[in-house]
């Protein structure tokens, strides 16, 4: 299992480095009730995206992090306000 996954990552990594920058997909990463909630770079969600050639709309570099586009959040939330 482990050499067909390095195997597929390989493949994948390789057939991405030939779309150019400026050709790549925005990807916006939609959760929640309302799909309003997202995760930044670095999340275990958003992993297949970057890897897949895309890019995540939501530039939040910290890891296990998630943005709310709804409503205000107390500073004890763990969210943060896109």
């Amino acid at each position: 299992l482990e050499r067909y996954a390095v195997n597929v990552l390989r493949k994948t990594s390789r057939a991405m480095a030939g779309i150019p920058v400026g050709k790549r997909v925005s990807v916006y990463y939609a959760e929640g009730v309302d799909g309003l909630a997202t995760e930044g770079e670095g999340s275990m969600h958003t992993q297949l995206i970057p890897l897949s050639g895309g890019r995540n709309v939501c530039r939040m570099k910290e890891p296990a992090t998630w943005a709310w586009s709804g409503l205000p959040w107390s500073s004890s939330s763990p969210t943060t306000r896109m």
